[in-house]
């Protein structure tokens, strides 16, 4: 969300999904009772699917017969209906621009939600791979500027080389199962990201089952700006208070924000100390390096005959320069958190911290 996802052109994994859709056109109109073949399906997907198993384990062959049964018990109405689901959600640059219409699982029709959701969970679990979804990600891994997941930049991806990322279902595919193959749903994203924070998590609907909105980052980003106005910067870590803005206010951020939990990471993971802990924190584990940073230069400087007497507008100046490295690439290494702290140290509420930063350093 907070860079565009690379988007693997005309690559094999992209098939799955459209051999799908031809299979659920072929099948659309064939009479009530009509037994699957493999010819209903393209060479390549009928080749994956294999031969039904004699076991309560159930297979992909299992499971497509099981869908085509039920399907083809519908009436032509609902069967149109399901086909209409399956083309609206797949189209899903428009579900994320119109999230009141997207439709969920218990709206799809009666008789054939149980099947519908085990056969798409099962492409997507024992299929998609031999679609070579592996080899997606390591086009994905070289194609990117950077390893810095795109949805937190807090995490980095791991090489190709050792590790197939995480792909997350922006629209989960337990609610929108018709989805659960398609390459514009499924994104490379950090295993935090993606396994302790999104989870199961609907991008389109709160907990509360409001309408919201997201970004799709195939088709869009966000570019939010922080900073830690209203904080309370005390010496002691633990009498601080920590107050995380983010603007601008859209509903889009504030979507990101909730699902990703971006202001508790940030509290959490960089800012506050934890109680009769020793763990120092990362913010003060950065303002300690800059301090050495400017010691030491004061010590050269002297043993250089060039010194020039330090003082709180020289600091400040220091800060600023700080600062705004940063800036340059906002969205790594918590660089966002690391330039609002950086930025609260410029504010009147922290003139006493900042002198007893420039007398540690003189």
């Amino acid at each position: 969300m907070l860079q565009e996802c690379i988007d693997i052109k005309n690559h094999p994994v992209k098939e799955l999904q459209v051999s799908v859709q031809n299979y659920l056109n072929t099948i659309q109109n064939l009479p009530k009772g009509t037994i699957f073949n493999p010819s209903h399906c393209d060479k390549k997907l009928s080749g994956f699917i294999g031969i039904k198993r004699k076991t309560k384990s159930k297979n992909t062959r299992d499971l497509i017969e099981e869908f085509q049964e039920s399907f083809l018990n519908l009436n032509q109405g609902d069967r149109n209906r399901f086909i209409l689901i399956f083309n609206q959600t797949n189209d899903v640059r428009t579900q994320f621009a119109n999230p009141n219409t997207a439709i969920r699982l218990p709206n799809y029709p009666n008789g054939l939600k149980k099947s519908s959701k085990a056969l798409f969970l099962n492409l997507y679990e024992k299929i998609l791979n031999k679609y070579g979804i592996k080899d997606h990600y390591k086009k994905v891994y070289k194609e990117k500027r950077d390893s810095w997941c795109p949805f937190c930049g807090m995490e980095k991806f791991i090489s190709f080389n050792r590790f197939k990322q995480d792909y997350d279902h922006l629209l989960y595919k337990a609610v929108y199962p018709v989805a659960s193959i398609n390459m514009y749903n499924l994104v490379p994203m950090g295993i935090k990201c993606n396994r302790i924070h999104k989870k199961t998590k609907d991008l389109l609907m709160d907990d509360k089952g409001n309408y919201r909105s997201a970004v799709n980052p195939y088709f869009d980003i966000i570019q939010p700006r922080f900073d830690l106005k209203g904080s309370n910067m005390s010496s002691d870590p633990l009498k601080r208070i920590w107050k995380v803005n983010i603007t601008p206010n859209s509903t889009e951020v504030k979507t990101w924000d909730n699902v990703f939990d971006i202001t508790a990471r940030c509290k959490e993971d960089f800012l506050e100390k934890i109680d009769k802990s020793k763990h120092e924190t990362e913010c003060d584990k950065l303002i300690n390096a800059f301090r050495i940073d400017k010691a030491n230069r004061v010590l050269f400087e002297k043993e250089s005959g060039i010194y020039v007497k330090w003082n709180l507008k020289r600091l400040e100046a220091e800060i600023k320069l700080k600062r705004m490295s940063f800036n340059t690439n906002y969205y790594h290494e918590y660089n966002f958190i690391k330039y609002a702290v950086f930025d609260f140290l410029l504010t009147d509420e922290c003139l006493n911290y900042r002198k007893a930063i420039l007398k540690m350093i003189i």
